[in-house]
Order: structure tokens, then sequence, then C-alpha cells
């Protein structure tokens, strides 16, 4: 039995001297210079690199600001009332984005000569109340969309109820926000 064990044990150290070779090849084939003209340039522009970050202190660089949408997003909750979750929108600095096809989203394509006979009607109005609606379905889901100048993202929430409620706060509310999401603005 010995002699079975001998020769496995014969090549896997074989193996394993083959596997140690190849991979001391491929670091010193990644660390070859020669091909690299400028590599003494390259070294120098990261010691001026090094040395300003040195004199930074501890303070953050401006670029690494905290994006509003992470601080934003860990205070809302399922459920909550629409008053209140754009009370924390507002309050953190996001602003409405207007969709100028809202009325037309909520009362129809010809929603200019509609809404001149029915002027009380939500559906004539609540664009103007919520300059962040976007539209509404049958089935009293709302969309709204915010952005924030400090942030690539566009905060676009669903909220489920009446919209009349828009502005109750609190348990039960009519009007409730049922998702959210963060999305890369377009403008951007």
């Amino acid at each position: 039995m010995k002699q079975q064990k001998k020769p496995v044990r014969h090549l896997l150290q074989r193996l394993a001297l083959t596997v140690a070779l190849l991979f001391q090849a491929t670091l010193l084939a990644a660390c070859d210079t020669s091909q690299a003209p400028d590599s003494q340039a390259q070294v120098q522009d990261l010691s001026g690199i090094q040395a300003k970050e040195s004199t930074m202190g501890d303070r953050p660089p401006a670029s690494e600001k905290p994006d509003p949408a992470t601080d934003l997003a860990a205070q809302f909750k399922p459920g909550m009332a629409y008053g209140d979750f754009r009370r924390l929108v507002l309050g953190k600095g996001w602003k409405p984005v207007v969709n100028p096809g809202c009325r037309a989203n909520l009362a129809g394509a010809d929603a200019d000569d509609f809404c001149a006979s029915n002027p009380r009607l939500i559906a004539c109005r609540i664009c103007d109340e919520l300059p962040e609606l976007d539209a509404c379905s049958g089935d009293a889901r709302c969309l709204v969309r915010f952005h924030h100048p400090e942030s690539a993202s566009i905060l676009e929430a669903t909220g489920y109820g009446e919209v009349e409620y828009w502005s109750e706060t609190g348990e039960d509310a009519g009007l409730q926000v049922s998702g959210w999401e963060f999305v890369e603005s377009k403008d951007r």
C-alpha cells in the first residue's frame, strides 16, 4: 500500500509546485514596468495625491457627501400617512417633480374643457394642490415624484387611498404610502 500512496503524494507535490510557479509568474508579469513608459511619472503623481490627502484632515471631500436619498429612505415606513411622508420629504430639501400632464392623467384628454365645467372635482384641482402628483389609477393608487438638487436620483412613491385625503396624518389617514424607490434621473 505504501507504494501506491507514494506516487499519488509525488503527483500532488508536483501539482502544487506547478501551481505555485504559475502564480509567481503571473505576479511577475503583472509587475513588469518595462512596458509602461511613464511609470515614474505615475509614481510622482500618486505621491502628490497622497500629500493632498494628508493635508485634508478628517473631513471627507465634498464629492463624498452622503446622498440625500440614503438619509431619507431609512425614515420611510410602508403604510405611513402620505401627509407625514410629504412633510418629511419636503423637510429634507426634496422638491416636487411637476408633470404638466397631471390633469390629463386624472381627468382625461379633454381635461381643460371638462375641468372648466367641473372645477370643484378633485381630479380638476388636485394637481395644483400636489404638484408632485403624476397620476392616479381607478383602483386608488397614485404616483408622486420628488427630486433633490444634491441627488442623482428621483424619489418615486406610490400612495394607496383617496387622494383628496393627502394632507391627513397618522395611522388612519385616507392616503397612505405603499411603496417607494429611488430611480436614476434622466436629466443628470
